[in-house]
């Protein structure tokens, strides 16, 4: 039983009811039976009994109705209760019976208590809740009320006829488990009104909206919060306090209660990139374990992005000189900022700021070339940059390519043939120098022997005349002498340059035209001699002297079968093709003595056309067809388009003409040809202009450029005369005089013009112009009924002498008037 005493206050002809309850230590004693309450009561005080119910598995309780009809007074015993298996109780259950004392008070005044109270109550361990509920009294004594249990609180506890007391139930201290308590009122006449309570305290539990929490974010960013949602069973009420395993985990507030939020952040200001797991332990007051949420940290590195992995400074062909560019950095940690630096950068290499700090937002900084550090040509670096991102050291780099070319003063020509004879002197020149990468460079030039006088210096940018002179008042007679201008300045990094210069003396001179007859196909000039070479298609090249009509010298065994020949345009080596082999024969003119051959890079035939230039000082051979070959290394092909073609360059070697040959119309292209020393060396051809007939043309012969580039002069078998066109193609007019069949074009060296042609039985076949365009002069090479061969008709450096070539077969050397 879990009281041994039952007592009543009860108010006379009213009865009542006493509740009585029983704790079953061992509830397996019942099994599945039923159970069955007797009560022996010998004072026959009982009107009967109701129950017992089940509490739960352990608890039963019953009421024990009292008669309504006892006489006023106090009743005291024990009654005998019976633990039945039947209703008859017959058998009885172990422990029956059980002995429960009783005082019942039968008073003739009134006592009634009431209270909308639930009987039975669960609550939740920790719970906040404190419910009050009122207890009406309705008597006609003086009263008190009494509570058995501190979880039972009262207030007005005391009072006389009709009133009420307040009774709060606090669970908050009471451990898991039922638990049961009395509230009595009881009146100065002795009677009493009991009600019993019982609460059931259930271990509480926690509850987090999300199971765990998981960031993933960029290490140095900000990473959105997240806010958990805690409840607790039910709608209960109870307080939490937090606590983060690691300390990368923040918590906005690490107490609250529920139902509430609870708030954290991932700190990342001092980790490293990686994984990390760590937890939040949350406890309350009455609760079996505390809630655990597992916290997940995915950090990735940072990046710090450059706008560009890869730049070029100084150009692509290396001629900016004040080149910089900007270069962007970023880093993807949003707003926040991190410093960066520059962690290793070349030498050569001006960057405007080292270091600093970054974000999502760009910085910009400026790379610059120290371009007086670098030698001419492609340089690699590597800029390398680095920024701290909390813990993290993270870095990128850029791969840097400094283009840089060599700089140099370029003279209008590179080759000066000067004469001095009884018919004629050609003894000055005047030259233009200039910047090879456009800017303003003073120089100086300086001659290497006492009979050449070259004017003192000048400046790219304003005064870029170069006039030479040449003295040969003390040369010997009959004699070839040679001598060279060098071209200096004082800006660092430019290299000098030699132009080379030749003077014949003799006391005859030529007077008369000089016919041999010599059968040869090909005639070439010299730049600074007056010598020619010759051939006939075989292997060998002869050289015979243009003033005194003797064979100098031949060069044997240079090929198979020789076709198109040309020279450095500063004469220092004659370049043969060879059909036999695909191969250039190489002589060194000053040596005189033949070198290794080159390879070309396709098959040639007896009309292709080689052209000796020099680009921004570089010796380059370049074939009609587009080959182009630097020191016997064959460059990328130039798009010279695909047809055959005869090609004339400016003193200088920049521009470049092609006139194709043998068909109709006969179109005429211009070019840009550019050298620059980067990446190994690159040679551009860059189309300036094409005109598909000047002038009419058709079945291409020759061509001709003036020293500067500006004008063209082409022979074709159409029409009969050579046109002159300006910069753009554009016909500037006709040459006068000509006749059928033009196929020679010629420029002088003081600039004059040489139309020659195929006649056959015309009185002239060659027409002398001045630069303007004025015929001066015409004369026959080619005998009556015999013809001159295409462009065969060349002239010594000094402009004297024309040399050309006939079907007869003849070798001709034409003296031109002196000027």
């Amino acid at each position: 039983m879990s009281t041994s005493q039952v007592s009543a206050s009860l108010e006379y002809r009213v009865g009542g009811s006493l509740r009585v309850g029983a704790h079953v230590n061992d509830p397996s004693a019942f099994g599945s039976g039923p159970l069955f309450v007797l009560v022996v009561d010998p004072q026959g005080i009982l009107e009967g009994v109701d129950g017992p119910r089940p509490v739960d598995a352990s608890n039963y309780e019953a009421a024990l109705r009292i008669k309504r009809d006892l006489a006023p007074g106090q009743y005291q015993g024990q009654w005998q209760v019976r633990l039945c298996k039947d209703a008859a109780c017959a058998a009885e259950y172990p422990g029956s019976p059980l002995q429960l004392g009783f005082d019942i008070k039968v008073a003739q005044g009134r006592l009634h208590s009431g209270s909308p109270m639930p009987e039975r109550q669960q609550f939740y361990s920790g719970e906040l809740s404190t419910p009050s509920y009122d207890l009406w009294v309705d008597a006609t004594t003086s009263w008190t009320v009494s509570s058995d249990a501190p979880w039972l609180k009262l207030e007005g506890a005391t009072g006389t006829g009709n009133g009420k007391a307040r009774v709060t139930l606090d669970a908050r201290s009471l451990p898991a488990g039922t638990h049961s308590a009395r509230i009595t009122v009881k009146g100065s006449d002795g009677q009493l009104s009991t009600h019993l309570y019982a609460v059931e305290v259930v271990s509480n539990r926690l509850f987090s909206s999300s199971p765990q929490v998981e960031w993933s974010g960029v290490n140095g960013s900000s990473l959105a919060s997240t806010t958990l949602s805690l409840t607790a069973l039910g709608s209960s009420q109870i307080a939490w306090m937090a606590s983060a395993s690691a300390g990368w985990i923040k918590l906005l507030s690490s107490t609250g209660q529920t139902p509430g939020p609870l708030t954290l952040v991932a700190d990342l200001s001092n980790v490293i990139a990686g994984v990390y797991t760590g937890s939040i332990s949350i406890t309350a007051q009455g609760l079996l374990q505390p809630l655990t949420v597992p916290v997940k940290l995915n950090v990735a590195a940072a990046t710090l992005k450059p706008s560009s992995t890869n730049i070029v400074l100084g150009g692509v062909d290396g001629r900016k000189l004040q080149d910089s560019q900007t270069l962007s950095l970023s880093l993807n940690t949003g707003s926040k900022a991190w410093p960066w630096q520059v962690k290793e950068a070349p030498g050569w290499l001006q960057v405007s700021s080292l270091g600093g700090l970054i974000s999502a937002e760009s910085t910009a900084i400026t790379l610059s070339l120290k371009r007086d550090l670098l030698q001419a040509g492609s340089t690699k670096g590597v800029l390398k940059l680095e920024a701290r991102v909390a813990g993290d050291l993270i870095s990128t780099s850029v791969d840097l390519t400094a283009q840089v070319d060599r700089r140099r003063l370029l003279p209008s020509a590179w080759g000066i043939g000067f004469s001095s004879t009884p018919n004629g002197q050609v003894l000055t020149r005047t030259l233009t120098v200039r910047d090879s990468q456009g800017g303003d460079l003073s120089w100086k030039a300086s001659s290497s022997a006492p009979w050449l006088q070259a004017s003192g210096s000048g400046s790219t940018g304003s005064n870029s005349v170069l006039t030479l002179r040449a003295i040969p008042d003390s040369l010997p007679q009959s004699s070839l002498s040679y001598a060279t201008v060098t071209l200096t300045t004082t800006v660092p990094g430019v290299e000098p340059v030699r132009l080379r210069v030749g003077l014949w003396k003799d006391a005859v001179g030529l007077s008369e035209p000089r016919r041999l007859p010599d059968r040869y196909t090909h005639v070439q000039s010299d730049p600074i001699r007056p010598h020619v070479y010759l051939h006939s298609g075989g292997s060998t090249v002869d050289v015979f002297h243009a003033f005194t009509g003797l064979k100098l010298r031949s060069f044997t065994n240079l090929g198979s079968s020789l076709a198109g020949m040309t020279v450095e345009p500063d004469g220092g080596r004659l370049f043969v093709l060879d059909t036999g082999s695909r191969r250039v024969a190489v002589v060194d003119l000053e040596a005189n003595a033949a070198l290794t051959p080159w390879n070309l890079g396709a098959a040639v035939h007896g009309g292709t056309v080689p052209l000796a230039v020099k680009v921004d000082g570089v010796s380059l051979l370049l074939l009609a067809d587009g080959q182009a070959l630097r020191e016997g290394q064959l460059l990328p092909a130039l798009a010279l388009d695909s047809y055959s073609g005869s090609l004339a360059s400016s003193g200088d070697g920049r521009i470049l003409v092609k006139h194709v040959q043998g068909i109709s119309p006969s179109s005429t292209y211009r070019f840009k040809l550019d050298y620059s020393v980067v990446n190994g060396g690159v040679l551009a051809a860059k189309k300036l202009a094409e005109n598909w007939s000047l002038g009419g043309a058709g079945n291409g012969k020759d061509v001709a450029v003036s020293l500067d580039g500006e004008t063209t002069v082409t022979a074709s078998g159409a029409p009969y005369a050579c046109p002159r066109g300006d910069a753009k193609l554009d016909l500037l007019g006709m040459l006068p005089g000509g006749s059928h069949y033009p196929n020679n074009a010629e420029l002088l060296s003081d600039g004059r013009w040489v139309c020659g042609a195929s006649s056959t039985y015309e009185s002239t076949d060659v027409w002398v112009h001045s630069a303007d365009g004025v015929l001066e002069e015409s004369f026959r090479i080619g005998s009556y009924g015999r013809s001159m061969l295409d462009r065969q008709l060349v002239a010594t450096p000094d402009g004297r002498i024309l040399i050309g070539l006939s079907e007869e077969p003849k070798l001709v050397f034409q003296p031109l008037r002196p000027r």
